[in-house]
Parts: C-alpha cells; structure tokens; sequence
C-alpha cells in the first residue's frame, strides 16, 4: 500500500472516530437541566461533604431511566424528584434508618408518575434497595 493511501485512510479513521464520539457524547448527555442546574450539581459534588461511594444524583437518574425504561418526558418530569432526594440522603450515612423511610417514600412518589409494567419493576427495585440500605444498619 502506497504511504499517502495509508495516511489518508488512518487520518480518515481518526476523524469518523472523533465525529462517532461526539455524536455518542450528545445522545447520552442529560437533556433539560438549566445551567444553574448544572452549576448547582456541580457544587454540590466538589463540596467537601462529598463522599466517594455516593450515587450522584445523574447517575442514579441514568440507573432508573436505564431499569425502568422512562420516557424523555418522565425523566424530565423526575429530575426535581432526583434531586431533591439526593438533598435528603446527602447528609445521612449508611446505616442511618431515616434513609429506609427516605427511599420509600421516593418510590412512593416515583410511582406516581410511572406506567403499569413500570411500577411493577420499580418494585423489585426498591425492595432491592432496601435489602442492601439493611445491610448498613447495625442489629439492635
């Protein structure tokens, strides 16, 4: 193979390969939050009450969208649910039993805006969650 030919097809590849991450980078990328939103989650995860093995407030969003299948408009719709329920937790630790109350009455509310098929799996979801938030909690 002739060294231009060569040259033209891996500089080719290269830019079909940024252009791919891009377009990758956008379709994943949270659509709707304001930029004071973002500011704000910015904050609030630099903050030095941060904790390493906590789920951030997109990533659970993410978790939840991924498991239960929401629509765009019920993840725009949730989004404030998400975050204000990461206010909540923040300050609590593991093993801490207000969590228990804390997450169930965020699937209370989560249900209210799912369909049928997803209720039934946020179910599992919380109970799930709940099992692993028990682990934390020391036997009286």
């Amino acid at each position: 193979m002739k060294p231009t030919l060569y040259a033209a097809l891996v500089g080719l590849s290269v830019v079909v390969i940024f252009c791919a991450g891009l377009w990758v980078g956008k379709a994943t990328t949270p659509e709707g939050l304001s930029i004071e939103e973002v500011r704000e989650y910015a904050r609030q995860e630099t903050s030095e009450n941060g904790r390493g093995r906590r789920m951030q407030r997109l990533e659970a969003l993410a978790k939840y969208t991924r498991l239960l299948g929401l629509s765009e408009s019920q993840w725009r719709e949730l989004h404030p649910l998400f975050a204000d329920t990461k206010l909540k937790l923040g300050p609590l630790s593991a093993g801490n039993r207000e969590r228990l109350v804390i997450i169930t009455e965020f699937h209370e509310e989560l249900e209210k805006s799912l369909a049928a098929d997803q209720k039934e799996l946020a179910k599992r979801v919380l109970r799930q969650t709940l099992q692993q938030e028990k682990r934390h909690i020391p036997s009286e």
